[in-house]
């Protein structure tokens, strides 16, 4: 009973948001822009080079960007991508254009076949069309620098999409005595700008929240997921959607800009050069609040320091009073902790570095950064390694924090 009326909730929820349309209304045509909805997983893909949607537990290595509605530019491919005449056509050794197709026979491993030349742009994301008539052997697409994997060894018609990080795009030979007949080779730059990471270790990785069923990226890296822009965009009005609510600020961006944040719930970005309206903030958070997902209630107690029940201090040099715990400089690393219980279940974790003079503060028994900015509400997502949580620091730290936190994603 429980979950039909939690599931009706839901789909009321889901049923009552904006749809993306709505959101693709508030770009103007001049505006530097992107939206990446991690929720629509349709548009997430393991590698840069879209050959596959990225799956919940691997790697994602590219996200269409959203903001232009996936609109294609005209064909840059040579004569519209098709093969009337050899004209604009760059082939290797043993490939003729005629009688509207590229015929390649019997040629060496390594051996280009068509090339459509330097028709690309650093960091644009490009839709290419292969259609392949007949073949013996193997072929390798090579898109904007992109090596693909996958080869093609038999005659269909396969969709890539391609983050440009090289500008020319063509097909090579892979095996021995290769033969194929090519009848298009399309392709069309799609407006807006893509987040890729071409550096598989680096790439955020797909979660899926146990309870809700909600997407989002982990990102352990600091350019987990990179917007490139041909032009520095300069001053951008962000927002993202985290664990714990949406997040809006105004950055200063360069040619190359990490999109999601470390330790953190990445759900959603969405940035303009031109600041949002009240009525579009709110349209905006209505829309990506199906993305957010529900909270458990502070597994900590005491977590504002009322007294100093709860509390385990890890040493002498953590006391608590006025609504604060107090750290003293120490002969090691100290942390002030009490116990969540249950460990390895996924958490949005934190507190506020009231106050710092010296040395570094962290997270005790859960992953997190080190800090040392006061003045500063630190949240990170993670599992607890350890029942006994709390804030710790160095034998340097001195400083104080308030508020601590631990709740539970569901």
């Amino acid at each position: 009973m429980i979950g039909d009326q939690f599931a009706r909730l839901m789909q009321q929820q889901i049923s009552a948001a904006p749809r993306l349309h709505n959101l693709q209304a508030l770009f103007a045509a001049d505006d530097k822009a992107v939206l990446l909805d991690f929720a629509g997983i349709s548009n997430l893909y393991s590698t840069p080079a879209g050959t596959a949607s990225a799956t919940v537990g691997s790697p994602a290595g590219m996200h269409l960007d959203l903001s232009r509605g996936l609109e294609l530019e005209p064909e840059i491919a040579p004569q519209g991508g098709l093969f009337p005449s050899a004209t604009g056509w760059t082939t290797g050794a043993g490939t003729v254009v005629a009688g509207g197709v590229a015929t390649t026979t019997a040629v060496a491993p390594g051996t280009t076949t068509v090339n459509c030349g330097n028709i690309g742009a650093l960091g644009g994301l490009y839709k290419v069309i292969i259609t392949i008539d007949s073949i013996s052997g193997n072929l390798q697409p090579v898109l904007f620098g992109n090596v693909l994997a996958t080869l093609i060894s038999s005659p269909g018609t396969y969709t890539y999409y391609a983050a440009a990080s090289a500008i020319n795009c063509f097909i090579q030979a892979i095996t021995t005595t290769t033969t194929a007949v090519c009848s298009k080779f399309s392709v069309q730059r799609i407006k807006g700008t893509p987040a890729f990471q071409g550096t598989t270790p680096n790439c955020p990785i797909l979660r899926r929240t146990s309870v809700t069923g909600r997407y989002w990226l982990e990102a352990d890296s600091d350019d987990a997921l990179n917007l490139v822009f041909p032009s520095a965009p300069g001053t951008m009005y962000v927002g993202r959607a985290t664990a714990e609510g949406f997040e809006w600020t105004t950055e200063t961006w360069g040619t190359t800009v990490n999109t999601l944040r470390q330790g953190r719930y990445n759900a959603g970005v969405v940035a303009r050069s031109r600041d949002w309206t009240a009525p579009e903030k709110a349209l905006i958070e209505a829309y990506f609040a199906r993305q957010l997902p529900m909270l458990s209630a502070n597994l900590l107690a005491n977590p504002g320091f009322a007294d100093s029940s709860a509390w385990t201090p890890g040493g002498a040099e953590w006391t608590i009073g006025a609504g604060v715990a107090a750290k003293a400089a120490s002969a090691g690393t100290l942390a002030i902790t009490q116990s969540v219980g249950t460990i390895a279940e996924l958490a949005v974790y934190g507190y506020d570095l009231v106050t710092r003079t010296a040395g570094n503060f962290s997270f005790s028994g859960a992953p997190s950064a080190t800090v040392s900015t006061p003045g500063i509400a630190y949240r990170w997502v993670g599992a607890a390694t350890a029942a006994a949580v709390g804030p710790r620091a160095d034998a340097a730290g001195a400083g104080t924090v308030d508020n601590v936190s631990y709740r539970r994603i569901l």
